[in-house]
């Protein structure tokens, strides 16, 4: 945990290479002293899966999302662990432009996460937002449109996930040619991410840039 927090303050201080070797040292340690199979050795997969997602290098992620996601499939685990990281998985694929892999793996995890926590759950509607956003980046416009009015824009509201809905559906409109609602949305998310988060936050920031971009 010591180590995990001081790559963390090694990334945020800009020394990427510092936190990447803690980040991997961790791993080795883990391996070597408690086995590949162990709950601290898959944390400090995720971790590190995450820090090369983070800083866009998917490819390295995927690589050690497979094996922990593995591990929970062959242990018949559908709670929050598989999940979480079916759903980061499923992200490093739409990224790479791998849709179906991506799509698969969102339909997959649907199926868990309504077994173990019901349809309207956050957890449900996240990976039901990563499948939307994966049909808007491969241009099929009306299945995005469908899923986002049917599961996520009145289900998302009031929740965290609403600020990320309304930002991918104001994109979906923007594609549709529908520039006044998409700059609507775009400002409803703003609203929901400096209230939430505060002006300031690199969330706020970006979608303050999105707007002001949207409306030149």
């Amino acid at each position: 945990a010591c180590t995990d927090v001081l790559a963390s303050a090694l990334y945020l201080q800009g020394q990427k290479e510092e936190a990447e070797e803690k980040r991997h040292h961790l791993l080795s340690s883990c391996e070597k002293e408690l086995g590949k199979t162990h709950p601290f050795t898959l944390d400090a997969a995720y971790s590190l899966g995450m820090f090369y997602a983070d800083q866009g290098a998917y490819d390295r992620a995927q690589t050690l999302y497979i094996p922990v996601l593995q591990h929970f499939r062959d242990l018949q685990q559908l709670g929050k662990d598989i999940i979480r990281v079916a759903s980061l998985l499923a992200i490093t694929y739409r990224e790479q432009s791998n849709y179906d892999e991506a799509e698969n793996l969102c339909n997959e995890a649907i199926v868990w996460c309504s077994q173990a926590f019901g349809e309207a759950h956050v957890e449900t509607l996240k990976v039901y937002d990563i499948l939307g956003k994966t049909y808007l980046q491969r241009g099929r416009l009306s299945d995005a449109d469908n899923l986002y009015l049917t599961k996520l824009e009145k289900q998302s509201q009031g929740i965290e996930l609403e600020i990320f809905v309304k930002n991918n559906m104001a994109e979906l409109r923007r594609q549709q040619g529908q520039p006044e609602a998409a700059e609507e949305l775009m400002l409803e998310a703003l609203k929901l991410a400096e209230t939430r988060y505060g002006r300031m936050h690199p969330t706020s920031i970006a979608m303050a840039g999105n707007t002001l971009g949207a409306s030149l």
